[in-house]
């Protein structure tokens, strides 16, 4: 008894994380995912596996199908919910996967095949019944539409996800429950001619949709992957870590941070990475003056690299003034890329730093970003741990 508890408890806790799956829509969340949860609690008790599973769920669609060919209000409501019945069963695959561990990557892409398939019986068979009973030409123009854009959201769901993930968390997902509900709702209304109609303009508008924002989506990744790519060629070892650091620790003082802010934060050390291009110490008497003109060279680097890739005129002004500050900052989002810089520079930068320059410049460096830190954010160097001893006496003395 104790043990079956125990399993029991185990099942509530592998399945509670399915319960706000990101890539569920609307459907999944509210109606299927509670349903396919429940289900899948029981078959978990038999020696059934994820894919045959998402057979079942295939098989099921192809005799609404069939039943929705047939004519008549009685099968195409009969077909309506056999479908939404196969949008639930097709939820259990990846549950049971869970709770079985058995999670493969080919069960992913087996599931996502049938559902393919399987979306383009439903809609043909509706489309028949629409065509035969109603004796509609229109509804063969319908039925092509809505198979097109299913199978278009469904081409365009990796690339959308992936590009603009941290945008859609929390919005309405455009996808497979979201169009099986509607055959359903369709069939229950006896409207299969207008619910073709509906979803056709629903999917292909989704798609339209998508194209238009991932367009420049995919020019920030590119710009941030060039950004990365030029860092990566720095003859400073540390450069590139730093720069993927000084990210994270803008990430961590803001989460959600916005592009601008994400931009200047990986790329405000650019022209480090630049030889026939960046700026001297030697050219310099004073530190701050040496430190202002790297801060203004690297911002006229992103500039340009930012224009090649066609970015937005005020994103562009706005890393150009996030770049040029980094170094002194100067109001709350200047100071949010001066304090992940100076924080960075302390964790990553300041072994390699101390071994290049020796202790002496290393402690003038350390005092400089040490000062220029929020005080609010000054306790966390002692967080820092180093292997070496050397910069825990700098440390010492820095931080009375």
């Amino acid at each position: 008894m104790e043990m079956e508890k125990t399993r029991e408890k185990a099942e509530g806790v592998i399945l509670s994380g399915l319960r706000g799956k990101k890539r569920d829509g609307l459907v999944s969340r509210r109606f299927n995912r509670p349903l396919s949860i429940r289900l899948s609690r029981y078959l978990a008790r038999y020696p059934i596996t994820p894919n045959q599973i998402s057979f079942i769920s295939f098989l099921l669609c192809i005799l609404a199908a069939v039943l929705f060919a047939t004519g008549g209000y009685v099968t195409l409501l009969l077909g309506g919910i056999l479908a939404q019945f196969a949008s639930i069963v097709d939820g259990c695959d990846g549950e049971i996967a869970r709770l079985k561990f058995q999670k493969s990557a080919y069960g992913g892409w087996f599931d996502a095949v049938l559902d393919r398939y399987a979306d383009a019986f439903l809609l043909f068979g509706l489309t028949w019944h629409a065509y035969t009973t109603d004796t509609q030409p229109l509804a063969l123009f319908a039925g092509f539409m809505a198979i097109l854009g299913s199978f278009m959201v469904s081409y365009t769901a990796d690339k959308y996800d992936a590009l603009m993930a941290s945008k859609i968390k929390g919005k309405i997902r455009i996808g497979r429950d979201i169009r099986i509900y509607l055959i359903f709702f369709g069939a229950l209304l006896n409207q299969a001619f207008w619910v073709l109609v509906v979803i056709a303009a629903i999917m292909n508008a989704e798609t339209i949709r998508r194209i238009l924002v991932c367009r420049p989506m995919n020019n920030l990744k590119r710009l941030k992957d060039e950004i990365r790519s030029i860092i990566s060629r720095s003859k400073v070892p540390e450069d590139p870590v730093h720069a993927q650091n000084t990210l994270e620790w803008l990430l961590n003082l803001k989460p959600g941070a916005d592009e601008p802010l994400l931009i200047a934060a990986l790329g405000h050390d650019i022209e480090r990475a630049m030889e026939d291009k960046k700026v001297r110490r030697d050219q310099y008497d004073d530190f701050d003056d040496f430190k202002a003109a790297h801060a203004e060279n690297s911002a006229r680097i992103l500039k340009k690299i930012m224009e090649g890739f066609e970015m937005e005129k005020d994103l562009i002004e706005e890393v150009f003034r996030l770049v040029c500050h980094h170094e002194t900052g100067g109001d709350p989002r200047s100071d949010l890329i001066r304090d992940a810089d100076a924080l960075s520079f302390f964790e990553v930068n300041l072994p390699m730093y101390l071994e290049r320059e020796g202790a002496e410049k290393a402690l003038e460096r350390c005092r400089w970003g040490y000062k220029r830190l929020s005080t609010k954010y000054k306790g966390k160097i002692k967080e820092f741990n180093y292997d070496n001893q050397e910069i825990h006496r700098l440390l010492r003395i820095l931080i009375v």
